[in-house]
């Protein structure tokens, strides 16, 4: 034996390299565990653009029940019927609701994506 191994040998023992092999179980560990996470949030990310891809065009959905809404208010001012104006005024307003909530969610989404 070489004068430096017996100097290891002496000074850190079985204990440097017991040490050692728990430090390497751990970063092989932390590695799975990141390769792991690497997968999910892929998956999670395609996930999460399938829905963007869904509230984008249940918006776009949308817009064509406010062409809807203003033939039927147009209709319904010219034909002198007051309730089913104020029902298409009501219903535009809950409509731009819906898709101001659509568009805010889908902002959202994308910004998860991006920290993912």
């Amino acid at each position: 034996m070489t004068t430096e191994k017996l100097v290891n040998k002496a000074l850190f023992g079985k204990t440097e390299l017991a040490s050692q092999k728990v430090e390497l179980g751990l970063i092989q560990d932390i590695q799975a565990d990141l390769k792991t996470w690497v997968t999910s949030s892929g998956t999670v990310k395609s996930a999460i653009n399938q829905l963007i891809t869904k509230v984008l065009k249940d918006n776009t959905e949308l817009k064509m029940v406010f062409a809807a809404i203003d033939k039927v208010e147009k209709a319904a001012v010219e034909l002198g019927v007051d309730n089913v104006v104020k029902e298409a005024q009501n219903l535009r307003k809950e409509s731009i609701a819906i898709s101001s909530s659509l568009l805010r969610g889908a902002d959202k989404l994308k910004e998860a994506v991006a920290i993912l």
